[in-house]
């Protein structure tokens, strides 16, 4: 394992990285097909698993990233759901741990669909850290 990075917003930039490429990535229709972005000695890896399942693509990624090996840090995206002014609404999620930490960081971004005659999927509201001292990834 490596010893955890001085600065804390190397892992919140890799967060929001990847959140930007989940927004690139979504379907017109669907949920989004899980990913890493994981960082390590050899740089920045995207890295995607292939399954019948959304949730099998889901297991597969996480096990890939607890098998890359020597990494700095990590974060595995996912399509879900969360709690929007009583409503529930789609969100992206970000599963981000850096090495060497007991634990990670589990961030969430509700969206939806707008737009009137050209509609496409965006942001909804703030979204922000819905959970602390997640189980690590690697």
């Amino acid at each position: 394992m490596t010893a955890p990075l001085d600065d804390p917003d190397d892992l919140h930039a890799l967060a929001a990285i990847a959140m930007g490429h989940a927004f690139d990535s979504l379907p017109p229709r669907g949920a989004l097909m899980p990913f890493a972005l994981v960082e390590g000695p050899h740089g920045r890896q995207l890295h995607r698993a292939v399954a019948d399942r959304l949730e099998e693509m889901l297991a597969r990624t996480r096990e890939v990233v607890a098998s890359a090996g020597d990494l700095t840090r990590a974060v595995v995206v996912y399509d879900g759901y969360m709690n929007l002014g009583g409503r529930r609404t789609d969100a992206i999620f970000v599963d981000a741990y850096e090495g060497g930490a007991a634990g990670g960081i589990l961030i969430g971004q509700p969206y939806g669909t707008v737009g009137l005659l050209k509609k496409k999927r965006a942001p909804l509201g703030s979204g922000g850290i819905v959970a602390r001292d997640r189980p690590p990834l690697f």
